[in-house]
């Protein structure tokens, strides 16, 4: 009589050795703990560089943004006390006058040059409007100042909107004014050409304030003007502080590119 040979079904499982899963599983938990450490290494050698050069960056432009506004405070209020005495009722004389603007010409010529180096060109087109103002403050009319107008009025910069805005508001001020004053008109042909294209620069913010000047008009001494003048001087280290300044590492963008290879 023939016997059924047994299906595969009926077959029992190969025996499994529980000491060598155990092992398998301890091998797998080890070979993970090494790739996290290893990646975990990895990311911190390849982020923190970036992270730390990021933080050292931002403390240094927030140095060089800070000493900037202070040269600036400084200058000005040697200036502006120079002016003071110029407009007063006895005024300084020939050679004290000019030391106060030789002292301004340098003095704007040295914060112009570390604009430059660090801030786009419409930081440095604000300088030179403000830069040109106090020379005219002042009463220097110094040939640098006139250089700087012309600069900032060939190059068609778009000025920052709070420096046009105290800029337009300080010329139509001085468009109307009594008594001893400073002015801010074109005393040549080359200054005139170059004040009516800043006068065209400011165009909408000359608009609004002359018509303010029509609704109420008012005459200004030079205190008023002295007071225009610090607003603007304030608008501008604004924008020195709101602005980025070029070699350091401080925006989103600039970390991307230190991180790449």
């Amino acid at each position: 009589m023939l016997s059924a040979v047994p299906s595969g079904e009926d077959e029992a499982p190969p025996a499994t050795d529980p000491a060598a899963e155990r092992r398998s599983r301890r091998w797998l938990r080890v070979s993970k703990a090494v790739l996290v450490s290893f990646l975990g290494l990895a990311v911190t050698a390849w982020l923190v560089p970036a992270l730390t050069r990021q933080w050292d960056d931002r403390q240094r432009e927030h140095e060089l943004k800070a000493a900037i506004v202070a040269d600036m405070a400084s200058s000005t209020a040697r200036a502006l006390v120079g002016g003071e005495a110029v407009w007063a009722d006895q005024p300084p004389n020939k050679p004290a006058r000019k030391q106060i603007g030789d002292e301004w010409a340098l003095s704007a010529l040295e914060i112009e040059a570390k604009l430059r180096s660090y801030f786009p060109s419409s930081v440095v087109a604000s300088w030179e409007v403000y830069s040109w103002a106090v020379d005219r403050f002042i009463d220097a009319r110094h040939v640098s100042a006139a250089a700087a107008l012309q600069d900032a009025v060939t190059s068609e910069p778009r000025l920052d909107a709070h420096v046009s805005d105290a800029a337009a508001a300080l010329l139509v001020r001085g468009e109307n004014t009594y008594g001893r004053v400073p002015t801010f008109d074109g005393d040549n042909p080359t200054d005139k050409g170059n004040v009516d294209q800043l006068d065209r620069m400011l165009s909408s913010d000359m608009t609004k304030y002359r018509e303010e000047y029509e609704a109420q008009p008012t005459l200004a001494r030079w205190p008023a003007l002295e007071k225009r003048v610090l607003a603007l001087e304030e608008a501008v280290a604004d924008q020195i502080l709101n602005s980025d300044a070029a070699g350091f590492s401080t925006t989103t963008r600039d970390l991307v590119n230190d991180l790449l290879p």
